[in-house]
């Protein structure tokens, strides 16, 4: 494997919290604790552009290419829709009273959770609550989905699976990470999931528990697929970013400052470019940086 720097950029004046692809493949989109949404037109240093602004810290991005919107989760609990089309906002709702972590979606409907616990399920046309889930009693900073069930992470350290359409029933994980999940992703048939306890935790489908290693001295913040490849990366609060083999948890590169231009502070929040080969991060340095993966 072979790991090249490929371009740093100095995207805010406060920490960075949240990326997303732009629906086109067309550059990306970030947010942070200053409450602007950048939109960076490629991946080669362009000047970013003030795309739009929040009155809270924005913690979560995700662009649906299905309506062609950004949805913007913030710290105060409101959720943005952004029509990217017409550059202006659809709709701006409060849907809790602390931060909203997380954002899915599917051809039918948007996933939100985070502050008190609850996972909802959001209409796509009306924008309105269609089913919510109690899953934590303090909050779930953790979604991912798959075309049957949604999958969170909790702040008691356990995860849930539960059916997208029924939202009952959840299936439980046999064991706990010490301290809140921040993450999960599905590699294949298994989901990885990470924390706050510095742990990987390999799942299969029935959320029993596969591996587990212990993968960084302090809390992991952000998991990201490296393609269909079957390696991913992690992203923890002291700045470095490792690439791992899903299969037996070998871990295989470490992206750190002095060798590879990493992160002075917290990596908090991963997404893996596929057509450019890139491995990108956002960090509470301010930075955006990009790595080719080959």
């Amino acid at each position: 494997m072979k790991i090249k720097h490929f371009n740093s950029l100095l995207g805010s004046e406060t920490s960075i919290y949240a990326m997303a692809q732009n629906t086109e493949n067309n550059g990306f989109f970030t947010g942070g604790g200053s409450g602007e949404i950048v939109l960076w037109p490629n991946f080669l240093g362009e000047e970013g552009l003030l795309y739009a602004r929040t009155e809270s810290p924005v913690l979560c991005l995700h662009a649906d290419a299905v309506d062609n919107l950004l949805l913007i989760g913030t710290l105060d609990g409101q959720l943005n829709w952004i029509d990217l089309n017409k550059k202006s906002t659809v709709k701006r709702q409060k849907w809790m009273k602390g931060g909203l972590y997380a954002i899915q979606s599917d051809e039918y409907s948007y996933y939100i959770s985070g502050h008190g616990g609850i996972v909802t399920r959001i209409s796509r046309d009306a924008k309105q609550a269609t089913g919510g889930l109690q899953v934590s009693g303090i909050r779930c900073r953790a979604l991912t989905q798959n075309s049957q069930f949604l999958i969170s992470g909790t702040s008691e350290g356990k995860i849930y699976m539960f059916d997208k359409l029924r939202f009952n029933n959840p299936i439980i994980s046999s064991h706990k990470h010490q301290g809140s999940v921040f993450d999960i992703i599905q590699i294949e048939n298994n989901y990885i999931s990470c924390g706050k306890d510095g742990k990987l935790f390999k799942w299969d489908t029935a959320l029993k528990k596969v591996d587990e290693v212990q993968a960084h001295n302090s809390t992991i913040n952000t998991l990201a697929p490296i393609g269909n490849s079957g390696l991913f990366a992690t992203g923890c609060r002291d700045g470095s970013i490792r690439i791992w083999d899903s299969h037996d948890f070998e871990l295989l590169k470490v992206i750190d400052l002095f060798l590879h231009s990493g992160h002075l502070r917290s990596v908090n929040k991963l997404i893996w470019v596929d057509h450019q080969n890139l491995l990108m991060s956002c960090s509470d340095d301010r930075q955006i940086k990009m790595w080719k993966v080959q």
